[in-house]
């Protein structure tokens, strides 16, 4: 990666490591690193844009279409391991219903 250091974007990098540099922030087309140099234990990738990664401090987790206080309170990483051993979705559907009441006066 220290060779190709015009194509990724290393601003998030703490200001002490050797790879750091605000050279290429936030330009479009760069390469970003979304765990700021941490490294990534696990990860597991189920589709485009549903994945988890575990660091040593951390779970970074993300569903596309799912609300995020259902991500950060209800899936674990060992959910996505869980879907990617035996090939087994998770979806719960839930059906709201609005009953009109009817008054009648006298």
């Amino acid at each position: 990666m220290g060779e190709n250091l015009d194509v990724h974007d290393t601003s998030d990098y703490p200001q002490d490591h050797a790879l750091y540099s605000e050279k290429n922030k936030r330009r479009i087309g760069c390469l970003k690193d979304e765990m700021n140099s941490k490294p990534i234990i696990e990860f597991v990738g189920l589709r485009a844009k549903i994945y988890s990664m575990l660091t040593p401090d951390s779970e970074k987790k993300t569903a596309k279409g799912v609300s995020k206080v259902v991500i950060q309170q209800k899936l674990k990483h060992s959910n996505y391991l869980q879907c990617l051993k035996k090939i087994k979705a998770r979806k719960k559907i839930w059906f709201l219903s609005k009953v009109k009441t009817t008054t009648f006066i006298l």
